[in-house]
């Protein structure tokens, strides 16, 4: 069936690039960023004052050597995911003025009113991030 063009609601006008968050290294931090850090390192604080010391001799190294492993692939990864801008290759290609004729194709697509930006069917508009993220 043929696609329908995509109605204009009315909405928002889009963000400014000074009131997006590109990555999660963008200030300030969310406050959901920031409670997820703190957890992490309170974590890793309980684990070597408390727990450690509880565990009996002959497998303390095993488990502090097994721990410390899950607490740098925890870290590098959400050093990772910060790092990256998940932002939507539609939402990148208007904002760079590219006009909306380049992605016409059979492809379904939808239209975000708050980025005013056609968006690929996996993307949905992040509040935290103010942006539509692939």
């Amino acid at each position: 069936r043929p696609l329908r063009p995509a109605r204009r609601r009315p909405g928002p006008a889009m963000p400014t690039g000074e009131e997006r968050r590109f990555t999660g290294w963008s200030w300030p931090p969310s406050c959901r960023q920031t409670v997820a850090i703190t957890i992490c390192i309170v974590d890793v604080a309980f684990f070597g004052l408390f727990l450690a010391p509880l565990l009996d001799e002959r497998w303390r190294m095993l488990f502090v050597g097994l721990f410390a492993f899950c607490v740098l692939i925890t870290f590098s990864s959400g050093i990772t995911t910060m790092t990256v801008d998940p932002i939507d290759p539609m939402v990148l290609a208007t904002e760079a003025g590219s006009s909306d004729d380049t992605w016409d194709s059979d492809d379904e697509v939808l239209h975000c009113r708050y980025c005013d930006s056609h968006v690929q069917m996996d993307s949905k508009h992040c509040w935290e991030c103010n942006k539509c993220v692939a």
